[in-house]
């Protein structure tokens, strides 16, 4: 019973350490008439922020696609806030959630239209 117990704590704290999954992929479409400009994925801890990614511009029925490694997010708990700019206008979507580092969510497919941004979260498997 000993011997399990050191087993089962050692593979507990072996596998909280780590970073699950190869990365997060994130698929942005433009589903409009104008081009979305100034495109960037910060992730949010605590009033803290770090850049994921930084496009410059999709254009008009466009999609782009955006993978990182799941190490540039925060040792902690936090979630995605989008910002993207349209005809001037800027835009803030707050999204996911992310826990110790770890995104439970293989892929999002982020798609912009004028009056909505859809988002769909793909579970790891």
């Amino acid at each position: 019973m000993r011997n399990f117990l050191c087993i089962f704590l050692a593979c507990f704290l072996f596998s909280c350490g780590k970073k699950g999954g190869d990365g997060i992929t994130y698929l942005i479409k433009n589903s409009m008439n104008s081009t979305v400009t100034a495109v960037k994925l910060v992730a949010q801890n605590g009033g803290k922020t770090t850049e994921l990614f930084d496009v410059s511009s999709i254009a008009p029925q466009m999609i782009e696609r955006v993978s990182i490694n799941q190490s540039k997010l925060p040792d902690s708990d936090g979630g995605y806030q989008l910002k993207f700019t349209v005809s001037s206008t800027p835009r803030i979507i707050d999204f996911g959630y992310f826990t110790n580092g770890i995104e439970l969510n293989q892929s999002y497919s982020i798609e912009i239209e004028s009056d909505t941004v859809k988002i769909t979260p793909q579970l790891r498997d």
